[in-house]
């Protein structure tokens, strides 16, 4: 039986574990005991700051991958079997090297400016201009780890809030109309695949939906071109996500992607690929990192929502017809995602969307 290692044990890691267990792979994921992933996986600890601790976990499994880039990673570098390569977290780890890399690979990203004093963070401003956003280089996510400045006697504010959490970034708005993401799968011997462009709506820094296809399909065949030429060249195994402001022109056509972030793994915004693609993003990761051949990306028309802080009264939810209802077992707390509703197909998503968006409420 193959077995295949996540360091992580979340959400992220139980949706895969769940998507290859009708081929049989085992799933171990490095994590706690009591993390969502348990009840569908072996969860085991390892202390990621041990480099023998890690060599443990990796002599139990033939391969391994993550869910999450942000983890220690000083041990991982050389190590064999663990996809994607482990230098791409350093990338996605830091959002200043984010964005060289993207400007590098001749992508356009929001004026930005690195911050490491208060100084920095003044002059930038000047530079930059109002408004702007204050964000660390590493960790943060949902709109943590972030001081939006719209008026600039707010700079020390956001220094004293930020200043001690490590290196920072200070970025300019961007006049965009909406955001998506591309989602595309590498396999070890470059085989590429993609999923169409998903259109995502946040509330408060969280995704609240994610629609395919997106109003930007006309972008498809660019974006895939920016994101091949970036897992080529990183000699990628695995899913990326890469996510994207579009401009659009006074008719609403898309015609500017500027972009924002990577992610190397699966992503929130293709949830919508369990129940709305052949093959959803989740099998495709573990079937590229475990050497097997690429699935299906054909999709229907889907809209994955969000369930923030907990889930909708089940009873309500399922006399909707053909909704899917994911739970990650996880307990209720303010902000946390604690699973998704999909609605795959025209019908099912113009009869039963708003149903859906009041039952969360």
């Amino acid at each position: 039986m193959t077995k295949v290692g996540i360091f992580g044990s979340g959400q992220l890691a139980r949706m895969m574990a769940l998507a290859v267990r009708p081929f049989g792979i085992e799933v171990i994921c490095a994590g706690n005991k009591n993390d969502c992933a348990s009840d569908v996986a072996t969860v085991v600890e390892v202390d990621m700051s041990c480099e023998k601790s890690i060599n443990n976990f990796l002599d139990k499994v033939d391969y391994a991958t993550f869910e999450t880039e942000n983890i220690e990673t000083e041990h991982l570098l050389n190590k064999e079997n663990i996809y994607p390569p482990v230098s791409v977290l350093h990338i996605g780890q830091n959002r200043l090297n984010e964005k060289k890399y993207f400007n590098g690979n001749n992508m356009v990203t929001a004026p930005y400016k690195a911050v490491n004093s208060l100084q920095d963070l003044q002059n930038a401003v000047s530079e930059i201009g109002i408004p702007c956003i204050l964000k660390t280089c590493c960790g943060g996510y949902d709109g943590k780890g972030q001081f939006v400045l719209k008026d600039s006697s707010y700079i020390e504010d956001a220094w004293n809030e930020l200043g001690d959490q490590g290196q920072l970034i200070l970025e300019g708005f961007v006049d965009f109309d909406y955001e998506v993401s591309l989602i595309g799968v590498r396999a070890r011997d470059g085989q590429k695949l993609f999923y169409p462009l998903t259109e995502n709506v946040h509330i408060d820094g969280i995704l609240h939906t994610s629609t395919v296809p997106s109003k930007a399909q006309n972008l498809q065949i660019q974006t895939e071109e920016y994101m091949g030429n970036f897992l080529d060249k990183l000699n990628y195994v695995g899913v990326m996500t890469i996510e994207f402001f579009v401009k659009t022109n006074k008719n609403g056509i898309a015609e500017r992607i500027i972009a924002n972030e990577m992610a190397p793994r699966v992503h929130n915004s293709g949830h919508w690929t369990i129940d709305g693609a052949t093959s959803s993003q989740f099998e495709n990761h573990i079937r590229a990192v475990a050497g097997l051949p690429l699935g299906d990306v054909s999709y229907n028309k889907s809209v994955m929502v969000n369930c923030i802080g907990s889930m909708p009264d089940l009873q309500k939810t399922l006399k909707l017809p053909n909704i899917k209802y994911h739970s990650y077992q996880k307990e209720p707390r303010s902000k946390r995602k604690v699973g998704h509703i999909n609605l795959v197909g025209e019908q099912t998503i113009s009869q039963n969307l708003d149903k859906i968006l009041g039952i969360i409420k």
